[in-house]
Parts: C-alpha cells; structure tokens; sequence
C-alpha cells in the first residue's frame, strides 16, 4: 500500500463550523516543519504525514503518505485503498479578529 493519495484538505466553502476558511491566509510555515497526519484530530495517534502541500485555486491540496506499520495508519490506509475513506480535514488554530463575516481571513495550520 506504498500509493499516495491525494486530499482536498480544504477549501472555500463552508465548513462545519459554519465558516468559510481562505485559503490563502492558511499559514502553512509551521506544520511543514512536521506535517504529521492525526486520525479523527486525535493527539497522539499519527497515522501518517502529509507531502506535497499546495494552493491551488483557493483550494488547499496534499498528498497523504500512511504510516502502514502502524496498526490505526495501516488501517486507514486499506480504507482509502477500497474507496471507504475519501475524505480529510485540517486542523487549525485561528484569533477571533480574523473572523469576519462569517469568512476566516487568516489562519495556521496545525494538523
């Protein structure tokens, strides 16, 4: 299951928490430092990284790399494999100035 796959993490609709996220203002500078991939936005189950993070008409992309060895990544990964999973989600932390409208302006990624 060496295959990468690649998400839309994000994009400029609304979210589930009822905003809109730009995807320009997502501050990717630290998380690329260590672009872990959690499952369910779960601390400390990292099941795999992300590469190849990239802005690509207001639309955030990245190809998921799964941690097979592990017993939740190799999971997920068959999961993917068979088309169950076809999904995922950033995490981000934001202050609440940049929220406007309804439309985060500014945001950093974490997860």
């Amino acid at each position: 299951m060496s295959k990468v796959h690649t998400f839309l993490v994000s994009d400029e609709s609304d979210n589930s928490h009822g905003f809109k996220v730009l995807t320009e203002g997502i501050d990717i500078t630290q998380f690329e430092k260590n672009p872990i991939m959690l499952y369910m936005h779960e601390r400390p189950t990292i099941i795999g990284m992300w590469k190849n993070l990239r802005k690509e008409d207001g639309k955030l992309y990245a190809d998921a790399v799964f941690d097979t060895e592990s017993e939740k990544g190799g999971e997920v990964a068959r999961q993917v494999e068979k088309g169950f999973l076809r999904g995922a989600s950033i995490g981000i932390t934001y202050q609440k100035e940049y929220l406007k409208n309804g439309v985060l302006e500014k945001c950093r990624l974490f997860e």
